[in-house]
């Protein structure tokens, strides 16, 4: 066949192939063009919506676990215990990685989808199906438009939203602890552990499992509850957990007393040498309170038993004017719950042995005075030189006073510079400084104007050499008050030299839920009826 024959076929066969092409175009594709890229939009967003919204559920998606709180989702933890084993709040972590779970699968169907366009894009393939590649692209651009705009939207939406809950869980997580403190602090609730005398006002609590939260307040772990790690839910907030989960010590993990950290915590060491007397005025001072809190209504009972027993014990020694001496072993803590009315409060009171308060060394491991807002510091007559000069006459004297073996500024001297050294805010503390031993001494002439008033038991102690004591006290603490105190007498609270006048000051300070003042006491002494 001629060449010219052949190019006219050819020219022929293009030009059918076009009219075909552009037949094509015109009566398939541009009638349908619109319902295409309608459908392609529709389609595309359908398939975004599905695909996105499946993202937190596909199985390569992370989930947050108790194990995870330390890790690169979260701040670092606080010191100490760190961040408590508990499932972290949806908002605090696992909201992000469902969003970045999100935005990857949409990522990688939009390129699934254009992936099998690569293949289509050679020439020979192009040149056949020309036509219909162009229905499919428009198609397939259609779908794509849908699919980003669809996915922008939804992931806009879904990160608005949870930025917005976010604020909310914040703003209310905030506003929970703010609350719960200020109430505590109201009541002036904290814990003290019996054992290691640590103080805080953030108490352990134990899950049923075993587990200890040391840290329930609303937190990134959860506002209204923390989930623990067994799955079992922990109410935040000291004040909800304190209600029905054992709390613990945060130092040493061991149990405290039912309250703590919710209740009023009122802690009174005592100080004082050997034989001061130390002893004697807790137990008359307890006793005396006991009675005028029965009295009104409300109860001071210790704790657990074995205290009960010592506290019975301590009481019929007093009366008998035969207390046993503290053993220099450990300090003695006695713990006490004290209710009026609704409110109920823990009371501890601690004695040391003297031995423990005649240098500043021996005071090194004496916690229980760290963060106590009250303080007694025991003044023996008898040990101030000018007082034993003239009412210690002989053996018989000595052995009827048992005056201290030192003078009233040595267990002041030796322990106030351990509180300084040791952080303690003295200017938020309050002082009692007690003259005991009160039935033995107001009957001589050195202490004919000696009256349990506290400017005259002021001016007494100035007079006779203690008017150091008198302003190093004043100068250090943020109240001072003086009392004259006769334990052996001082058991009954409308006695004269009650030993419940310096707890009674300091309970009150300490906001111990007590009676009115002037209550009539008709109950018997601890272990009898009333």
């Amino acid at each position: 066949m001629p060449q010219a024959a052949l190019a006219a076929l050819a020219v022929l066969g293009v030009t059918a192939y076009l009219a075909l092409c552009a037949a094509f175009l015109w009566f398939v594709v541009w009638p349908f063009a619109g319902w295409l890229v309608l459908v392609g939009v529709l389609l595309g967003a359908l398939g975004a919506l599905v695909v996105l919204l499946s993202g937190p559920f596909a199985a390569d998606t992370d989930l947050l676990t108790p194990d995870d709180v330390d890790g690169p989702w979260f701040p670092p933890a606080p010191p100490g215990h760190g961040r408590d084993r508990a499932w972290p709040h949806y908002l605090a972590g696992q909201a992000r990685v469902d969003v970045g779970a999100m935005a990857r699968r949409g990522r990688d169907a939009l390129g699934a989808l254009w992936s099998p366009l690569g293949g289509l894009l050679n020439p020979q393939a192009w040149l056949a199906l020309w036509p219909l590649g162009i229905a499919g692209l428009l198609l397939l651009l259609a779908v794509t438009v849908g699919a980003v705009v669809t996915g922008l939207a939804v992931l806009a939406l879904v990160v608005t939203g949870l930025a917005l809950a976010a604020l909310v869980w914040g703003a209310a997580g905030r506003l929970l602890r703010a609350v719960d403190a200020l109430l505590r602090r109201r009541n002036r609730a904290a814990a003290r552990c019996p054992y290691c005398f640590w103080r805080t006002t953030l108490p352990g609590y134990a899950c049923a499992c075993g587990l200890v939260h040391h840290d329930v307040r609303p937190s990134r772990l959860g506002v209204l509850v923390h989930r623990c790690r067994c799955g079992r839910p922990m109410p935040t907030t000291v004040s909800r957990a304190g209600r029905d989960h054992a709390p613990r010590c945060p130092q040493c993990d061991e149990a405290l007393e039912d309250g703590s950290g919710v209740w009023t915590d009122v802690s009174i060491p005592v100080l004082g040498p050997v034989s001061a007397g130390k002893t004697s005025l807790i137990y008359a001072g307890l006793e005396a309170l006991r009675r005028q809190a029965v009295a009104g209504g409300g109860t001071l009972e210790p704790r657990r038993e074995a205290d009960a027993a010592r506290f019975r014990e301590g009481v019929e020694q007093v009366r008998a004017g035969r207390v046993a001496k503290t053993e220099a072993a450990a300090p003695v803590g006695l713990v006490c719950t004290v209710t009026q009315g609704r409110r109920r409060a823990l009371l501890h009171t601690f004695d040391a042995a003297g031995e423990l308060f005649s240098t500043r060394s021996a005071t090194e491991d004496l916690r229980f005075l760290d963060e106590a807002g009250q303080m007694i510091v025991v003044v023996d007559p008898f040990s101030i030189p000018e007082v034993a000069d003239e009412v210690l006459r002989g053996p018989v004297d000595e052995a009827e006073a048992a005056p201290a073996v030192d003078p009233p500024e040595v267990a002041y001297d030796a322990t106030v510079p351990r509180l300084r050294d040791f952080g303690a805010r003295l200017d938020r503390t309050d002082l009692a400084v007690v003259v005991v031993k009160a039935d033995l001494l107001v009957d001589h002439p050195i202490a004919a104007d000696l009256r349990p008033d506290r400017l005259a038991v002021r001016r007494w102690l100035c007079d006779h050499g203690q008017d150091q004591l008198v302003v190093a006290a004043e100068r250090d603490f943020a109240a001072v008050g003086y009392f004259l105190v006769s334990s052996h007498t001082g058991w009954e609270p409308d006695d004269r030299h009650t030993a419940l006048a310096p707890l009674r000051w300091l309970a009150e300070r300490g906001r111990l839920p007590l009676p009115p003042a002037r209550t009539a006491v008709t109950v018997g002494a601890v272990g009898e009826p009333a």
